[in-house]
């Protein structure tokens, strides 16, 4: 194996090679630099630039002369020019803890071993740029690292592809869903009337997913049912009322229609408590009769912030995830200091149906079922459209030791085939062998008297007046145009046609024009 062999160009710049293979110009390159610069054209306008392997990193100058007021990241593929990463924003390395900064004679990496760092990396792209900026990025490679490289660049691209199809997913949803949310956020400050706050614990805690093994878990849930806390996603609750089973925290974080149909249930002889961010949909009835435990983003806009500091109302500041499990994941570990026990968490494409019933949506999706579009091409059609699944299933993965410390998940009989990283599986014997060792005296999270708030007349109408001026103030924000309508925003970023800029920003104006005025007068703000 042969290092990088570092020497003097002939004008006195430091270049470098690989198996004889040079990574710049043994004459002059930073002159080498500047030309490949130059010649970039990419026909649309970048919000972010990464350049793969740049190695001595000449290339940063002109990327920034080039693109001004754009962050330059790399994206490593090698070890042993850590002392250049100060000339870029940001650096992501591609490259696994056992490879060193060598490579084979023919090019490719002494490790094959990339495969442990490709959620890492995916993970640690998606989570430092909002998925606007990803879906306008520039991925350029630098000539040489193409070619000593061609081995790990094949990967990294197809890393890079995952990652931006997230984006444009996610991206879509946003697109689909952004007024929606922000039309949930003035119901949920101007409906609060009833909010509490809950005490850490050291009783176990049972969160419960809706995939189909959880039929299986029916009786061991039961069984042991006071021996554990049971906070449930709002997908599962009407599977678990079904089975008598009665949930202590209900979690919602989805702001469409397919959220709020879980609610739509008889639940007057219930007490349990529903957690849930600002922009989630619950029904406004449910404000008024049942208790909440707010939710709040960290990357909320401080205008959100203040609503509920202002107010004095106590809240779980939670990350945004990508799926409901992994917020009750991380509502699990601030109520509890014992184990947390995840039920329904398959996250697999299955023959049959994707969750444990009754289950609204699927009972509503079955209602439209006729001879040719029948049971079997919807469900067939899902098992083939599962990439969210896979992300799902990636993010649980992501986790470090840390993070899964005591975190089981129960998959009976091990049907589940796939793994979750660090989380591990047991059987229903083993849980319930655990969680009797456990006892039930122990101290569940719970509710104190002083971190329970009745909103009076006055305080109602204090929030509601709170989310007038949250109305007011997004009606002229430049920050509005990128939070509600974020594809149309996208394509003006990117755009060099003026005209065509020009024309979408108007059309774009008039859109939110009418948002506002529609929001103002159905809430009467």
């Amino acid at each position: 194996m042969n290092e990088i062999i570092f020497s003097k160009a002939k004008n006195s710049l430091l270049t470098c090679s690989i198996s004889g293979l040079q990574l710049h110009s043994a004459y002059q390159p930073d002159t080498e630099a500047k030309r490949f610069v130059d010649s970039l054209k990419p026909d649309f306008s970048p919000s972010v630039v990464f350049i793969i392997e740049p190695a001595l990193s000449y290339t940063a100058p002109f990327l920034r002369q080039k693109f001004p007021e754009k962050k330059i990241c790399a994206i490593r593929l090698t070890k042993g020019f850590e002392e250049y990463d100060q000339n870029f924003d940001k650096v992501f390395y591609f490259v696994s803890d056992k490879e060193s900064n060598s490579l084979t004679s023919d090019g490719k990496s002494g490790s094959e071993n990339y495969e442990e760092k490709t959620i890492d990396f995916e993970t640690a792209l998606f989570t430092c740029f909002p998925e606007i900026e990803l879906c306008s990025s520039l991925f350029i490679v630098w000539p040489a690292s193409e070619k000593i490289f061609s081995e790990s660049i094949k990967k990294l691209s197809a890393s890079i592809k995952n990652v931006i199809e997230k984006s444009k997913a996610s991206l879509v949803t946003q697109s689909y869903f952004s007024r929606r949310w922000f039309s949930n956020k003035i119901i949920f400050y101007s409906q609060l009337a009833h909010t509490v706050f809950l005490k850490k614990g050291n009783q176990a805690v049972v969160m419960a997913a809706s995939g189909p093994s959880l039929n299986s878990s029916v009786p061991s849930l039961k069984k042991m049912r006071n021996h554990f806390y049971l906070i449930a996603a709002s997908s599962a609750l009407e599977f678990l009322l079904k089975n008598q089973i009665i949930p202590d925290l209900v979690v919602l974080t989805d702001g469409g229609y397919w959220a709020k149909n879980h609610l739509l249930l008889n639940l007057e002889k219930y007490d349990f408590t529903f957690a849930l961010p600002d922009e989630a949909a619950l029904p406004r009835s449910l404000f008024k009769t049942r208790k909440i435990l707010p939710l709040l983003y960290e990357d909320s806009s401080e205008k959100e912030k203040q609503i509920l500091k202002n107010s004095g109302i106590p809240f779980f500041s939670i990350s945004r995830n990508g799926t409901v499990s992994g917020t009750l994941l991380e509502i699990s570990k601030k109520l509890t200091s014992n184990s947390i026990f995840a039920f329904g968490l398959d996250l697999q494409e299955g023959k049959g149906k994707q969750h444990a019933e009754p289950n609204k949506n699927e009972t509503n999706d079955s209602r439209k079922e006729n001879r040719v579009l029948n049971k079997e091409t919807r469900l067939t059609g899902r098992r083939f459209n599962s990439k969210s699944l896979e992300i799902y299933r990636n993010w649980f993965s992501s986790l470090n030791s840390d993070e899964t410390e005591n975190v089981f998940r129960v998959n009976p009989d091990f049907s589940i085939k796939n793994q979750l990283g660090n989380i591990k599986d047991i059987d229903l014997k083993d849980f319930e062998k655990q969680i009797s060792e456990m006892g039930i005296e122990k101290n569940r999270p719970e509710i104190t008297e002083h971190s329970e708030k009745i909103l009076s007349e006055k305080e109602r109408k204090e929030l509601q007046n709170e989310a007038k001026k949250m109305v007011e103030y997004y009606e002229t924000s430049d920050q509005t145009d990128k939070m509600l309508f974020p594809s149309e925003v996208l394509y003006i970023n990117k755009t060099l046609d003026e005209n065509k800029k020009k024309e979408i920003q108007e059309k774009l104006l008039k859109r939110k024009r009418a948002f506002f005025e529609k929001l103002k007068g159905s809430y009467d703000l």
